[in-house]
């Protein structure tokens, strides 16, 4: 006769049940429930959560020299109602190999189980028996590899939904939301140090998705990954807006600002040669981990790219147009034009190479010159962003201003390619700082047991 922790029987133990170390006799009855869960797409079974009901009875061992059951049931008490325990079901015509948790096995709980529910108990016979009723809970995928957890890490489920919408203008936006999901539990009952959790798989599966984000089309807006407090499962989201027509300058997160033409003082009917004054305005966020200056020189690109635009600018004759430069306003660098601001400002010759400033000649009547240069940088908490503004002189006829004034120019900084190309890695499943969940910092608190 083999021994149990639940007393003698005259009946010979046909199978195994037993959990945490306690064994029951053959003086119970048992039954099985499960339910097949679905995945959130309702399109496969994610694992089956079964529960087992045991109505046993306890009684004194024959080398117990104890009067009543108080002492091995207050053990077996404590061992039953502890979870993620060994459970062993076997040989009762359920399969036989259903062995949950075990070191070395093959099956293991992915929902931190098995866990017990209930506890019932009922003496008997002057506290030398009584009758227990136990149930406890087990989820393991019906596919055995999928329940080797430890070490490997799997995935139990990873899909999403998507929303796609046109504002009032027209633009396009998508929302993409879904559920990454993995099985944990613990490597023995005693073991409370998690070695992984979902944020672990986040960058090698949700960059399956972010990875396809067009983003010469698509800016993300919002990123976000909420995980639930078991650590086994991870709801995600993504923001994305159509660009503009005006893409962000490579290495800006983001770039907002404006562009003002208007008349320098009264004119009259705009007949004629007319000064223009030309205002740009652009604030630009740059990452953390980026230069600062990465703003600078994406604005003073735009800036002389617009300025260069006055070549296209008509004088009509018999106008009062200064016919050469002042030299205490401009200085010829190379193919450089350089506003003197007491050398505050310099234009940063790389971007001016590209964009091919042509000089000016002392022959050549000025129909644009500098006027104003200024910065407002945020500080501290603000220190995300910087603005710039720049304002310029521009002489030219009405019919001729839009072509002088640079409007609705690009320089090739706002190329939607360069944009993604310099942003890629700081826009799908982490930013500059990836905020990974550390799993050395999520031990197990157990208050009941």
């Amino acid at each position: 006769m083999a021994v149990s922790d639940t007393g003698s029987s005259l009946l010979p133990d046909i199978g195994t049940l037993s959990y945490n170390g306690v064994t029951f006799s053959n003086l119970y009855t048992s039954k099985i429930s499960g339910e097949a869960v679905l995945d959130s797409s309702g399109r496969t079974i994610k694992y089956m959560r079964y529960t087992l009901f045991v109505d046993a009875t306890v009684t004194l061992r024959d080398d117990y020299q104890e009067l009543t059951i108080d002492i091995p049931m207050g053990i077996i008490r404590k061992k039953l109602d502890a979870p993620a325990g060994v459970l062993s079901y076997t040989d009762k015509g359920f399969g036989r190999t259903l062995v949950i948790n075990h070191p070395g096995g093959t099956i293991f709980d992915v929902a931190w189980g098995p866990i017990p529910k209930t506890i019932e108990f009922i003496p008997l016979g002057g506290s030398r028996a009584a009758k227990v009723k136990w149930t406890v809970t087990f989820t393991i995928p019906e596919i055995d590899r999928l329940g080797i957890i430890i070490p490997i890490m799997r995935v139990l489920e990873f899909t999403n939904s998507t929303t796609t919408g046109f504002d009032e203008d027209g633009f396009s936006f998508i929302s993409i939301e879904g559920t990454l999901e993995i099985p944990l539990t613990r490597k023995t009952q005693q073991d409370k140090v998690l070695d992984m959790t979902v944020d672990t798989a986040r960058q090698v599966f949700i960059s399956r998705i972010s990875n396809d984000f067009d983003l010469t089309r698509f800016k993300v807006t919002k990123r976000d990954f909420r995980i639930s407090a078991d650590k086994r499962i991870m709801n995600w989201s993504f923001s994305l807006e159509e660009l503009p027509y005006m893409s962000p300058p490579a290495w800006m997160l983001t770039a907002h600002g404006n562009f003002t033409c208007r008349p320098m003082g009264q004119t009259k009917y705009l007949q004629g040669n007319v000064r223009w004054v030309c205002t740009l305005r652009g604030t630009y966020t740059v990452p953390n981990g980026y230069q600062r200056r990465y703003a600078y020189q994406a604005f003073v690109a735009l800036w002389a790219w617009r300025m260069i635009q006055s070549e296209n600018a008509v004088i009509a004759p018999g106008s009062d147009v200064p016919a050469q430069p002042n030299p205490q306003n401009l200085v010829l660098a190379g193919n450089a034009i350089i506003p003197l601001a007491g050398n505050a400002l310099q234009f940063a010759n790389s971007i001016l190479q590209i964009i091919r400033i042509r000089p000016q000649t002392a022959n050549t009547v000025i129909k644009c010159l500098p006027i104003s240069f200024s910065f407002d940088e945020g500080i501290y908490l603000d220190s995300k962003t910087v603005t710039f503004e720049a304002s310029w002189m521009l002489m030219t006829t009405l019919q001729a201003i839009f072509a002088a004034s640079g409007i609705w120019q690009k320089t090739g900084f706002e190329d939607a390619n360069n944009w993604s190309t310099s942003v890629r890695n700081i826009s799908g499943p982490s930013s500059w700082l990836g905020n990974s969940l550390d799993p050395a910092g999520q031990a197990i608190v157990d208050f009941g047991n």
